[in-house]
């Protein structure tokens, strides 16, 4: 809190300038300086009063895993809804675009096995991905039932990812314990829409492991 101003010190003020300035010049002077000092105890009254009420805003809110769930429910909405306001016929341009860079990856070309999800809804069309994989003579896994140790790569779908890679998926129990076992171990490979790419920080899980790269219609995120 801030302290008034004293008798002392006003005295002290007058004293001086009577001494500088004489009875006349004082006169003036000192009907400034109440004027001054008026301004100053308004000022300091206002803002003790909003000191006050901020510091006496005692209120709980709420719990900070509460926050981070209803954050993550947010954006996963959003996400989503912006993904079903995408036209048919551009998803599919955008779906191939996508292909063409996951084709062209050297990771992708080198795999003799890979892990691709089988895509529903409004996740990124991966049917042209596992056919394009079988064409070319490698050994293609959709199910959970595996042995990931034994897979070159894995293709993964997402909710909302960022451009630090972090990941909110659907919080499928058998994809984060899929996740977990691969993690540093084998290359896993995100797909989504440019409109999934939250620019902003968001809060994740232990369980939301973050992919090695993402590929969207435009581009490639990978690890900085």
């Amino acid at each position: 809190m801030l302290s008034g101003i004293g008798f002392q010190e006003i005295m002290f003020v007058a004293a001086a300038v009577l001494i500088l300035f004489g009875p006349k010049g004082a006169s003036s002077i000192m009907k400034d300086i109440a004027r001054f000092f008026g301004t100053l105890k308004k000022h300091r009254d206002e803002f003790s009063r909003e000191f006050m009420a901020i510091t006496n805003d005692t209120k709980p809110g709420p719990p900070q895993d509460e926050i981070d769930i209803n954050r993550r429910k947010e954006i996963k909405e959003n996400c989503l809804k912006a993904v079903k306001e995408i036209p048919k016929i551009k998803r599919e341009k955008k779906d191939l675009s996508i292909f063409k860079r996951i084709s062209n990856l050297e990771e992708y070309k080198a795999a003799t096995s890979i892990f691709c999800y089988v895509s529903v809804d409004y996740e990124v069309n991966t049917r042209i991905i596992i056919e394009d994989a079988l064409k070319s003579g490698k050994k293609v896994f959709t199910e959970d039932d595996i042995d990931p140790l034994a897979i070159d790569m894995f293709i993964l779908p997402g909710i909302a990812f960022n451009n630090n890679l972090a990941r909110l998926g659907n919080d499928n129990e058998l994809w984060n314990k899929l996740l977990k076992q691969i993690k540093d171990k084998k290359l896993i490979a995100g797909l989504c829409y440019d409109e999934q790419i939250y620019t902003y920080y968001f809060p994740v899980d232990d369980h939301d492991i973050k992919p090695d790269l993402v590929i969207t219609p435009s581009k490639i995120i990978k690890k900085k």
